[in-house]
């Protein structure tokens, strides 16, 4: 599944040159960091937010819609209701390619299909939702999530239930709806706003098991970072399919930032030793900014043919990491474990370095 961005397209040379407004707001997002620190205050101007696009066609997985954790709130509602927009997404999402079926998660929370929001990276959730579906979760789990919890009120016909928190700024809850359960956490807000966010969740739960939509796009970003890699590339890192769902997260920092991580289904193997492919995106506010970023790691093996530039680099953290560069972005692509062939990598960062082109 691809996302869209808000771009215009002209033709140059008889060559179609995409032009998108993230590396223009990016420049006035690294401005307002300077100011805010991106974690304090209101943004300098709505532009600034990081919010979702319209979503795509619906995902089906083991003959059933997906729904989309993503698409029962967003950063808009959060700033409508009196929560500063956050500068970050982190989110698992089911985009449903054809892949080996996926085993279902016997506990909740699974983190297969979920949506935080955070005022920067590493930092608690302002806002955190989990979806869970009998199709990628197992019934006797969605059952055991809701024991134990206080009854709630019928938000939009929705069934909630309340966990007690000891933090009187946080209001939990578990929603079920049909066979689709969603756990929501709010922190950070009065109970007022507590109380409006639940009922845009419940509302939005509602129209989404009506008419399933995809994940949908983040706006005012340059990448979309499970653009870069689908199941042709894992398959071409690791000679076997990836599962068919990805963890995706979006930042603003120096630079637009984004990542996304594939894995293997493995049945062999437990999740935390299945094999993954990686891609992180940093989209910088011009040419010379994202030449330094691979000049920092000189001497180093040098990829030839491959986007503008490109680097075989050991990170303090990651060894065996390709670096390309195209236009002001860079992407850093690293599978584990690492193919013993490094013509691998090669050629999945030559095909990332032709979808690039749409952006640059």
């Amino acid at each position: 599944m691809r996302t869209t961005l808000l771009s215009h397209t002209r033709t140059t040379g008889g060559r179609k040159k995409t032009h998108h407004r993230g590396v223009e707001w990016l420049r006035l997002a690294v401005a307002a960091a300077t100011v805010t620190g991106c974690t304090t205050g209101p943004p300098a101007t709505d532009g600034l937010r990081i919010d979702f696009g319209a979503p795509g066609p619906g995902v089906v997985l083991a003959g059933a819609p997906v729904i989309q954790a993503c698409n029962l709130l967003s950063p808009t509602d959060l700033h409508t209701a009196g929560i500063h927009p956050p500068v970050a997404v982190e989110r698992a999402v089911l985009d449903g390619h054809i892949g080996p079926p996926l085993r279902l998660a016997r506990a909740l929370p699974a983190g297969l299909n979920t949506c935080r929001f955070t005022a920067g990276p590493g930092e608690p959730p302002l806002a955190a939702i989990e979806v869970a579906q009998p199709t990628y979760v197992e019934q006797a789990a969605i059952d055991a999530h809701r024991r134990g919890l206080d009854p709630g009120p019928i938000h939009a016909g929705v069934d909630t239930a309340t966990r007690r928190t000891t933090d009187p700024t946080a209001g939990e809850w578990v929603l079920l709806h049909q066979d689709v359960l969603v756990d929501l956490q709010i922190h950070g807000a009065d109970p007022a706003i507590r109380e409006a966010l639940l009922a845009v969740v419940a509302r939005r739960l509602v129209d989404q098991v009506r008419a399933p939509a995809g994940p949908p796009p983040l706006t005012h970003t340059a990448v979309g970072p499970c653009e870069l890699l689908g199941n042709d590339e894992f398959r071409t890192a690791h000679a076997e399919d990836s599962a068919p769902t990805a963890t995706e997260h979006f930042g603003v920092a120096r630079a637009l930032e984004g990542g996304c991580r594939r894995h293997g289904t493995r049945p062999d193997l437990s999740p935390r030793e299945q094999p993954t492919l990686d891609v992180r995106t940093l989209t910088h506010p011009h040419v010379d900014a994202a030449h330094q970023h691979l000049e920092h790691h000189r001497p180093a093996t040098p990829i030839p043919d491959v986007g503008d530039e490109a680097l075989l680099v050991d990170l303090p953290d990651r060894p065996h990491v390709l670096l390309l560069r195209r236009g002001p972005i860079v992407v850093e692509l690293h599978a584990t474990p690492p193919p013993t062939d490094t013509g691998r990598l090669t050629t999945i960062a030559a095909t990332i370095a032709d979808r690039l082109d749409a952006y640059t």
